[in-house]
């Protein structure tokens, strides 16, 4: 007498195996994704900050020509005027040299998806800062 034949695999079986696979490349392609979404925004916020410090040195070469804080950021027009363009289109600029005694600005990124979308620096008083967390003159902060 002869042994029997071993019972076939179940037809599922190769199905499962294929669909835990793919199940598992997917997800491998979702990490992927969301750690590169994550890299270019935190490149954003490093460019923020590298800005704003290119800022501060144009503020401290303002000062030492001309005595006072520039109040215009933008195309050079004027004495007055720090010559500057972001690293990225997308950023707004926002300044402050109301008074003689300081400077701030705020750059503000609107492509940025999660917080903190918007870093500022001050110079002089503390009262210039521009938010609660830029505690610490010409040193940026975001938010």
């Amino acid at each position: 007498m002869t042994a029997p034949l071993p019972p076939a695999a179940p037809p599922w079986r190769f199905t499962l195996i294929l669909l835990t696979g793919f199940a598992g490349l997917v997800s491998l392609i979702i990490v992927v994704r969301a750690r590169t979404a994550q890299s270019a925004e935190s490149t954003r916020r490093q460019a923020l900050v590298r800005d704003l410090g290119l800022l501060v040195a144009a503020q401290d070469a303002a000062v030492l020509e001309y005595g006072r804080f520039a109040r215009v950021i933008g195309p050079r027009t004027a004495l007055d005027t720090i010559a500057f363009r972001p690293t990225n289109d997308s950023v707004t600029i926002r300044s402050d040299a109301s008074s003689a005694t300081g400077w701030s600005a705020v750059l503000r990124d609107e492509q940025l998806r999660s917080a903190p979308r918007s870093c500022g620096v001050f110079l002089g008083d503390v009262r210039m800062s521009p938010h609660r967390a830029v505690t610490v003159a010409a040193r940026p902060a975001c938010w």
